[in-house]
């Protein structure tokens, strides 16, 4: 469409990729799918955010008011993201499914469920990253502390050195059969010992969703007043909306006129193949 000089049209079918994928999220990811989360969603709306912000590289005039209207909905759409809050839910159902039936068929089930153990291991694998994952506090107010838990779960489930781990079943199970059934249920019906990851790969591809937003108001702005804007507060202004800080670490996005790069998102994500996402704007 775009060869065709169809800017609109490539627009909308970049904008309508975002509601595609949410909808496959809700309705067609299994509640417990974490992989189809991360690696269907999340990627694909990080392509879909990079084809936006190379479309808004350019001025297209004759979008000038379609730019706002998308960029304004894609914040929106960045506000209803579901977090991991339903896959820590489904392991939870699980295991409560597996402990009743447990309890039931053996004669010192209610032991285990009224040991202490129990209780400890409850809120380590389904208290603690409930709390993280609720959205009442933003994840650069609590990464550290989610970082944390998310180290001592993983040496519960791999380190090797624990006397209680897996796979020294047999001697466990000898000495303390209820404490070794409980760690059981609890690490094979838990979705995920990662979640702080995952979790800093869902607020990276968010922020990819704003910044590309942002690019497209950058991008209406310049249609309309022929000049780009000094400042993301002069943006604010223009739209009389506050616009979004980098939800990694909560700084302000800058514009730079003068620079190589107008915007430059600098995610915090620790891979190898990660990289700084820079919008240029070419008039």
């Amino acid at each position: 469409f775009e060869k065709k000089g169809d800017f609109i049209t490539s627009l909308l079918i970049k904008h309508g990729a975002f509601y595609l994928l949410r909808e496959l999220e809700l309705n067609y990811g299994n509640c417990n799918d974490l992989w189809f989360k991360f690696k269907v969603i999340c990627e694909s709306n990080k392509t879909a955010s990079l084809a936006i912000i190379e479309w808004a590289s350019k001025p297209h005039p004759e979008c000038k008011e379609l730019s706002k209207k998308v960029a304004l909905d894609i914040l929106e759409i960045v506000k209803l993201d579901c977090n991991l809050t339903r896959y820590v839910e489904y392991s939870k159902y699980i295991a409560e499914q597996v402990f009743a039936r447990f309890i039931d068929e053996n004669s010192y089930g209610n032991k285990i469920y009224n040991s202490s153990y129990y209780k400890e291991m409850y809120e380590l694998f389904i208290n603690k990253p409930l709390y993280f994952e609720s959205k009442t506090r933003p994840f650069y107010e609590i990464k550290k502390d989610y970082e944390s838990y998310s180290n001592y779960l993983y040496s519960y489930v791999y380190d090797f050195n624990r006397p209680d781990h897996l796979l020294r079943p047999l001697p466990n199970y000898i000495y303390n059969p209820e404490r070794t059934i409980i760690l059981y249920i609890f690490t094979f019906t838990y979705t995920k010992e990662n979640l702080f990851g995952e979790r800093k790969y869902v607020e990276e591809y968010l922020g990819y969703m704003e910044f590309a937003a942002i690019a497209l108001l950058i991008n209406s702005y310049y249609c309309e007043k022929n000049k780009l804007p000094k400042s993301i507060e002069q943006l604010e202004n223009w739209l009389d909306i506050k616009l979004p800080h980098n939800r990694i670490d909560n700084s302000e996005y800058e514009i730079n006129t003068n620079g190589e790069h107008l915007l430059t998102f600098k995610h915090l994500m620790k891979t190898k193949n990660s990289k700084q996402l820079y919008f240029d704007f070419s008039k």
